[in-house]
């Protein structure tokens, strides 16, 4: 939702904010695999 309202670097501040401490960079780059993912399904 964040994605498509507000682009993808807001959903990267967002979900790096409530990532577990140290884990920022991966949990980002987790989440948004998956939101792209669903877009692909989606498309």
């Amino acid at each position: 939702m964040i994605t498509r309202m507000l682009g993808e670097h807001a959903a990267r501040d967002v979900i790096g904010y409530v990532a577990p401490v140290g884990e920022d960079q991966e949990t980002v780059e987790r989440a948004m695999r998956a939101v792209h993912a669903g877009d692909i399904v989606l498309g």
